[in-house]
């Protein structure tokens, strides 16, 4: 595992999700030069995720052919660019758009806000890729969800989250 620089990535804990399956059925952690080694996997299609045990972050995922009773090298990548998701958090009632202040706005796995007085909020350094942003006001107890994508070269991608109340 190692950084877009080739620069090794130690403490990593990379696991290995089945096709199908609802958890890990292999773990290991990156050694100090980003080696790590999986055995005992089932043959198959397999997820294999970086995580970050100290910023609780997805680094970085990849599909793997898994084969039977054999060995596999495979050379996961953490890209260096990332992206921010800003925007506001409204309610949305009959005849009323309004800022909504304290909303809890997350990228599962990836990171999370709480929107500030004008209803904006900020996740930044969010990997390339189409993610889940998800808002959650606790006063009004309403959600709402949207699909984002980040380019492959990182940037910025605004997206306001309407709550609507009935």
């Amino acid at each position: 595992l190692s950084a877009s620089d080739a620069t090794g990535l130690p403490g990593v804990h990379v696991y290995a999700v089945p096709q199908g399956a609802s958890g890990a059925t292999g773990m290991a952690v990156t050694d100090a030069a980003g080696a790590f080694e999986l055995s005992s996997l089932p043959a198959g299609i397999a997820s294999l995720k970086a995580y970050d045990p100290v910023r609780h972050r997805l680094l970085t995922e990849q599909l793997v052919q898994v084969v039977a009773d054999s060995s596999t090298r495979v050379q996961l990548v953490v890209s260096d660019a990332t992206g921010t998701i800003r925007g506001t958090v409204v309610t949305v009632a009959p005849g009323q758009r309004l800022p909504v202040a304290g909303a809890w706005v997350s990228v599962p796995n990836l990171g999370a806000a709480l929107s500030d007085a004008q209803g904006l909020y900020e996740l930044t350094e969010i990997p390339p890729g189409t993610h889940q942003v998800v808002a959650y006001d606790p006063d009004s107890r309403t959600s709402a969800s949207v699909s984002v994508t980040i380019p492959p070269g990182g940037g910025t991608v605004v997206v306001d989250l309407e709550l609507v109340i009935v």
